[in-house]
């Protein structure tokens, strides 16, 4: 974890806003990427950003530093997400692009798509099992290592792995029928 996001989190602690606004303003798109994609509705992806939030303000005090800030968001993000899709009628497109806010540069997955488009990628994606696509958007998209998507997904670094292998094995050759 960044010096400087312990030293944020601890004036959150304190009070101080502007430190809050800070952490913010540094999560809050990717955070928001990856509830959209977990619930793929605007509005619950909206409120459950704001419940993150307020877990940082009320939070932060508890915050021990066991994990970077970044993953500790994360982590709260992904239950509240579980929490209110509950609320959802039914599966929906958890990858629809068109609908995610713009990012200022592509993450890590997004550079590595060069013969294959992105609508490719996104469908073949959306055939794997839920756990393992979260687990490839976790560290292909948001870029976190196995130990962080592990503390996120609360299992075991050795299921984060596994269900990682199983994905990719899946996706070779839905690409490859794509790609040819």
């Amino acid at each position: 974890m960044g010096d400087d996001e312990f030293v944020l989190v601890r004036a959150v602690a304190a009070g101080d806003v502007d430190a809050f606004e800070e952490l913010y303003r540094r999560h809050a798109r990717s955070l928001f990427g990856y509830i959209f994609a977990r619930l793929g509705d605007r509005q619950l992806a909206e409120e459950a950003l704001q419940d993150v939030a307020l877990a940082l303000w009320q939070g932060a005090g508890r915050f021990r530093g066991e994990c970077s800030v970044r993953t500790w968001l994360f982590a709260v993000a992904r239950r509240r997400s579980l929490t209110l899709r509950r609320r959802l009628p039914r599966e929906r497109s958890m990858l629809d692009e068109e609908l995610l806010p713009p990012s200022d540069a592509p993450g890590p997955l997004e550079s590595t798509l060069t013969s294959v488009s992105r609508t490719a990628v996104r469908q073949a994606l959306e055939q794997l099992p839920i756990l393992q696509r979260e687990t490839v958007e976790l560290v292909y998209l948001h870029g976190m290592s196995g130990p962080e998507a592990a503390i996120v997904m609360n299992v075991p670094l050795g299921t984060v792995k596994s269900r990682l292998h199983r994905a990719l094995k899946a996706l070779a050759p839905l690409l490859e029928e794509v790609a040819s």
